[in-house]
């Protein structure tokens, strides 16, 4: 991040504003920012590291698996081979 060779172009996922809003800065536009978009992504990693990446691959296979078989079992013929 601070690193970076340009300028972020927009204010959707801006890392450094929002890290100069956290440490103190007097005059950081924070709440025009997409915040809420912000708040929901910090809780969505959180939610993954707390279950577990490969309990989450393993639950997303599984619910895969199973919305698969519903809707061959409604006549549906899937395209893509399941390799």
């Amino acid at each position: 991040m601070d690193e970076r060779k340009t300028k972020v172009q927009s204010w959707y996922l801006d890392l450094g504003m929002l890290r100069s809003y956290w440490q103190g800065a007097k005059r950081t536009y924070h709440h025009t920012a997409p915040i809420s978009m912000v708040y929901g992504l910090y809780e969505a990693v959180r939610m993954v590291l707390e279950e577990g990446l490969e309990a989450r691959f393993d639950r997303h296979l599984r619910h895969h698996e199973q919305l698969r078989a519903g809707l061959e079992a409604l006549g549906f013929q899937f395209i893509v081979k399941p390799a």
